[in-house]
């Protein structure tokens, strides 16, 4: 009882985030649509849902490793709402974006660059931690 009383006021065990997208996008694509399921094991209050898609590039060599974030979209989903415990709610969304890079790997002497792209899921609630979730995207 008590373990379940600290893992809700950390947030631990409440707000889940599941994103449903496709694992491959147009490269002259503007927009894309997907879904989000939201659950939870606890009653809380979900006042804003985010999704966006993000460029990381990875740059550097061993211990010196940096990483460049770059929004290419974002859509901000929904009103804010009430969320019961065990319940299910899911979320349709569109995500609008623009795409100018190459999804490449560059080697320049001894340093490389490694760009990936990613689709990021975000919720800020009452409780708790704010959960995420994350998936990798490919453009073709």
């Amino acid at each position: 009882m008590v373990l379940d009383a600290a893992k809700h006021l950390l947030g631990i065990d409440g707000v889940r985030l599941e994103l449903h997208i496709p694992s491959e996008i147009a490269r002259n694509g503007t927009q894309f649509d997907g879904k989000l399921t939201v659950k939870t094991n606890h009653d809380d209050h979900v006042m804003k849902l985010t999704i966006r898609i993000v460029q990381e590039m990875v740059l550097g060599i061993g211990d010196t490793l940096a990483v460049d974030t770059t929004e290419l979209g974002k859509a901000v989903i929904g009103e804010p709402f009430d969320i019961k415990a065990h319940e299910v709610r899911e979320f349709d969304f569109r995500l609008p974006y623009h795409h100018e890079l190459d999804e490449s790997v560059e080697i320049r002497g001894a340093a490389s660059e490694v760009i990936e792209f990613f689709v990021i899921a975000e919720a800020d609630v009452r409780h708790g931690l704010d959960p995420h979730d994350k998936r990798a995207i490919h453009f073709v």
